[in-house]
């Protein structure tokens, strides 16, 4: 498949090809990826621990809270603590089922990205942030609006690694003069291109993951499975939406 992929997309780059025509194939190459990272043991496993971090955040005691979700933390956790302890979690749990997993790295760095984004207030930085105010932060995260917008950004960034994987080696082979991307800046505005579509397509979860979220928590809390069946569906519903976004990004961007 990624053989096949390879000469659709090195004959698409030699005939100079539209973008939207290379990113159509790019999408049509990522469904197959798509179907399985949604039953990826280790992605559902990320997924999980990302719904998990802004329900901590609620407690009285955050940091017990955390280490009660399999994020062991010190009693004053830093973000940079919290995303390490989410790091080993996550290859722990990898480890453990024996199988190298691509989704659920590419899960790991995507919702590490995500809370790194959205984790703290616009006005702290990185360094400056306490405790207090991560939890504080974080528990914003916890409002169906606000995890809704969480789990979008999670999805785009997810999708655009995806969508990378397939892409990246081939694309470098084309810049230069007389090539397709003439030099890094058309490079470039072709990856912000992708990245702006990866953005809209997921856009579609964003309503659909705030109801889940606040829904399953108050009929009993969510589980594994539970976050199996979600990602089932938000996973149909982007790999949709990429279908149907996936001749509009500009001709020669």
């Amino acid at each position: 498949m990624i053989h096949d992929f390879g000469r659709t997309l090195f004959s698409l780059l030699e005939d100079s090809a539209g973008t939207g025509e290379i990113a159509a194939a790019a999408f049509k190459a990522a469904q197959i990826a798509f179907q399985r990272a949604s039953s990826d043991p280790t992605l559902i496993h990320a997924f999980y621990l990302l719904t998990q971090i802004p329900l901590a955040a609620r407690a009285d005691d955050f940091a017990k809270a955390l280490h009660d979700r399999g994020l062991p933390v010190s009693a004053a956790p830093s973000l940079f603590e919290l995303l390490g302890a989410f790091g080993e979690a996550v290859d722990g749990f990898a480890r453990q089922s024996a199988e190298v997993s691509v989704f659920g790295e590419m899960a790991q760095f995507a919702a590490t990205e995500s809370l790194t984004a959205l984790g703290k207030p616009d006005t702290a930085s990185l360094f400056g942030l306490s405790t207090l105010d991560l939890q504080n932060s974080l528990r914003k995260l916890s409002t169906t609006k606000k995890f809704g917008f969480l789990t979008r950004d999670f999805f785009s960034r997810l999708t655009r690694r995806l969508l990378s994987y397939y892409l990246n080696r081939e694309l470098s082979n084309h810049v230069g003069p007389d090539r397709r991307f003439a030099n890094i800046d058309a490079h470039t505005e072709f990856a912000r291109a992708l990245d702006l579509h990866c953005r809209e397509a997921s856009r579609i979860v964003e309503d659909f993951a705030g109801g889940w979220f606040s829904k399953t928590e108050f009929e009993g809390g969510i589980d594994t499975e539970k976050t199996r069946g979600f990602l089932h569906v938000a996973f149909k519903k982007v790999k949709a939406e990429m279908k149907a976004k996936g001749k509009g990004l500009p001709n020669g961007a």
